[in-house]
């Protein structure tokens, strides 16, 4: 995944995306390390392999209108490597080989997405009896920060700043011939309003 996409260096985006990831392992079922970096993509998506290493597209980042919205999506799939999904599958030999793991955190394979990924319905309700058994009522709970949308803000002035250096953008240009001066007719001679035209020249016979 690294040498396909390229991972952010930004040390206070990678450092903050990784606390919020090793916030919910640490609260999770999760029996292994995990390694979260941050990929430069625009696709809004976050997909975590077995073995613990995680990847948060930045489109997810800057699509995300609060902290808690973030840390939903990073929570569902560390739930995955929770509960073993992937390597679940691959021992049932449900898999054609290995390297096709990346393939379920991708958006494919939809007949094992069914299995994973419940209907809205039905996991919602499944979440709010888990809710009321495991967390303990507050009087307000902590869905948004100032660091989030810090982050967010740093990660679009990047984006934007990038943009407006990559020397790849199409320019327009003036062509050759078009300004004063034309080799056709000598700039005293040229009207304001003729600087800018084009000269025709009749090509010899």
């Amino acid at each position: 995944m690294e040498r396909q996409s390229r991972v952010i260096d930004d040390s206070v985006i990678a450092e903050y995306v990784n606390r919020i990831g090793q916030n919910i392992v640490r609260n999770s079922d999760a029996k292994v390390p995990f390694t979260i970096k941050v990929l430069d993509t625009d696709e809004v998506n976050a997909f975590a392999l077995p073995g613990g290493f995680f990847f948060v597209n930045t489109g997810l980042v800057l699509k995300a209108d609060s902290e808690s919205e973030l840390a939903g999506v990073m929570a569902h799939e560390i739930a995955h490597v929770a509960a073993r999904h992937g390597t679940k599958q691959a021992t049932r030999g449900e898999m054609l080989n290995i390297a096709s793991i990346p393939l379920i955190f991708m958006g494919g394979w939809a007949g094992y997405a069914f299995s994973t990924h419940p209907m809205t319905a039905d996991w919602i309700k499944a979440a709010q009896a888990e809710i009321q058994k495991i967390l303990v009522a507050k009087p307000d709970y902590v869905v948004d920060t100032s660091e989030f949308h810090d982050v967010k803000g740093r990660l679009a002035m990047m984006h934007s700043r990038r943009s407006a250096e990559d020397p790849g953008r199409p320019q327009l240009r003036r062509a050759p011939g078009s300004g004063r001066g034309t080799i056709d007719s000598p700039a005293g001679n040229q009207k304001p309003d003729e600087a800018d035209r084009p000269t025709l020249k009749r090509r010899d016979q």
